[in-house]
């Protein structure tokens, strides 16, 4: 039976969470199902365990065993192998819920949109909260023809969408390897490129919130700061996909502002003061001043960093404001990631 739906596991250490994630997905319909775990060069029982579910469920769970590449390699891998009518992405350490896969499955079956949309709950370990994130502005059901309909200015996340795969292989699509922090690739790239969407009102990824070692821990945002640097220069560097593109344009430009904003935030914040990366932040923003000065201005007004306050005051004092913006900023944000 062909596949409707390949799922990548990108798995780096994760036996811990392993099991919680692709139980989820041994569901009536698993024949439909293609469970790609990619084990990044783990050091643990990741590769074991998912040498495991391979055995049990032969032709459903594959298991690709790499290197450690970081995540952009896993996904990859991922895309090399897959099989799927549609391809989408579910962190180990995170899972879908059983019920809404099945309806989503359902739905797929006669879906031919390069982009479908669903939607997802934040289970917040440090808060001991879970929140369901619903996009309203969304028509559900539809067919969207994206050059025709305008997409609501939506902060689009990766655990919300999931793409075509031979549309995928048709705009040859590749992720960044050897960083983190690429599933914003996954957004701005396919779905600037997409021709069609559409929105089921399904809570289908169930998003594990607060593990000290995952990736979006202030801990792994800190140590992995310069992660960001290669994003951001592919952005800069590749404009093809933006002639006359509303919606590319309008993503491009909001995922810019918040890589770069995040790069400000964890070295003037939370960093500690070095001449050589100083200089290279300064740098870095004269030159986005002379290649896209419309980015630049965007950079420097208000905008939902507030720690673009504190990048122009430091660029305007120099090294004796790093650190009274480090104190101001910590004691009016640091309650953000104590809470």
């Amino acid at each position: 039976m062909n596949k409707l739906l390949s799922i990548c596991i990108p798995s780096y250490n994760m036996e811990s969470f392993l099991s919680r994630c692709v139980d989820s997905l041994l569901i009536p319909s698993l024949d439909r199902l293609e469970i790609l775990i990619v084990n990044d060069g783990s050091k643990d029982r990741t590769l074991e365990l998912a040498k495991g579910y391979e055995v049990a469920h032969p032709g459903s769970v594959v298991v690709i065993d790499k290197p450690n590449g970081h995540y952009g390699s896993t996904v990859n891998a991922a895309l090399q192998v897959a099989k799927g009518k549609y391809f989408r992405i579910l962190d180990a350490d995170d899972w879908f819920d059983s019920e809404a896969l099945e309806a989503f499955l359902a739905e797929l079956e006669t879906c031919e949109a390069d982009c479908a949309f669903t939607n997802f709950v934040v289970h917040d370990m440090n808060k001991q909260q879970v929140h369901s994130i619903r996009e309203e502005r969304i028509p559900y059901g539809s067919l969207l023809h994206l050059r025709q309909f305008s997409l609501p200015d939506v902060g689009f996340n990766m655990h919300q969408l999931t793409y075509r795969l031979s549309f995928l292989k048709a705009i040859h699509y590749v992720q960044t390897e050897g960083v983190c922090y690429t599933d914003t690739e996954y957004i701005l790239y396919p779905l600037s490129q997409a021709e069609t969407f559409e929105a089921f009102d399904l809570s289908l990824y169930q998003y594990f919130l607060g593990r000290e070692e995952q990736s979006m821990s202030l801990s792994s945002l800190k140590k992995n700061i310069s992660h960001r640097w290669p994003i951001v220069n592919r952005m800069l560097a590749d404009r093809s996909y933006l002639s006359g593109n509303l919606l590319a344009i309008r993503l491009r430009s909001s995922m810019l502002q918040s890589l770069i904003g995040s790069i400000y935030e964890m070295y003037i914040c939370y960093g500690n003061y070095d001449k050589d990366y100083d200089q290279r932040l300064r740098e870095f923003l004269r030159d986005l001043a002379r290649r896209e000065p419309e980015t630049h201005v965007k950079m420097l007004r208000l905008n939902r960093h507030e720690v673009i306050y504190y990048v122009r005051f430091w660029l305007w004092l120099g090294r004796l404001s790093f650190p009274l913006c480090h104190f101001l900023f910590r004691l009016r944000e640091g309650s953000r990631w104590n809470s």
